[in-house]
């Protein structure tokens, strides 16, 4: 807080939603914890050469007994703008100075556990991979790991599982992988990269395995990750190999 490094923006559409009480007495907006992951990247639709924008996904509480949090909710901002607003961050004094999301999307993939916990654009595959923390709900897939198809605009729509109706740009899953005819959601199998991911753009990545190990005599534990080199195969159920 001190060295000058560090600043920080307020999202006063995040906080709304993470404070908000709905209708039926249940908290937080389509189940909004926070937020996780996050990108850099082409507007979705807008061609690979479009102007760079920043992507937060919405971190998602697991709540089994809602459906309003099956939907992953992702803000839009031009990072551009973020040097005019943002501010050093004081933990015992956050400050307010912030800026509203361009455009709001929802992606539907059914229950999660606490939304995308990482968010890369990947000019590969033209798309953006969005590595979760699987659901609990049995009748959904449960994947991993999510594409979200860069080349597609968002289509304006009704938000599944949210009541009362309620309409919102929707984003579209690349069709490829695994699908879940029953949901209609596509994924993957892959089980990695939740704690760490980078794609470098012609079909390889660097993926976090995360792990835990005990730290001393009185068993402390302690969490870790090894990064491991792989590349895009396509072929389902995981659709990536270790180099």
């Amino acid at each position: 807080e001190k060295d000058g490094v560090m600043t920080a923006v307020y999202l006063p559409e995040v906080v709304a939603d993470f404070m908000a009480v709905n209708a039926d007495g249940t908290e937080h907006n389509y189940g909004c914890s926070g937020v996780d992951g996050t990108a850099i990247g082409p507007i979705p639709g807008a061609g690979k050469d479009s102007p760079s924008m920043l992507f937060i996904a919405y971190g998602v509480y697991g709540t089994e007994e809602r459906t309003d949090c099956e939907n992953q909710v992702i803000l839009q901002f031009d990072w551009r703008k973020f040097a005019d607003v943002a501010k050093p961050l004081s933990q015992l004094e956050p400050h307010h100075c912030g800026l509203n999301c361009e455009r709001r999307y929802f992606l539907y993939t059914g229950n999660t556990n606490w939304g995308i916990q990482n968010l890369e654009y990947d000019p590969f595959t033209a798309s953006y991979l969005a590595a979760v923390y699987v659901g609990k709900k049995e009748q959904y897939p449960n994947y991993p790991m999510f594409m979200i198809d860069a080349t597609k605009a968002p289509v304006v729509g009704t938000l599944r599982g949210v009541d009362p109706e309620t309409t919102g740009k929707i984003l579209s899953l690349k069709e490829a992988g695994c699908f879940h005819e029953e949901s209609g959601v596509y994924g993957w199998q892959f089980p990695q990269g939740s704690t760490g991911l980078y794609a470098f753009g012609n079909g390889y990545y660097y993926v976090s395995h995360s792990d835990r190990v005990f730290y001393n005599a009185r068993q402390k534990r302690l969490q870790t990750s090894h990064v491991h080199l792989y590349r895009f195969t396509g072929e389902a159920p995981l659709g990536f190999e270790l180099v």
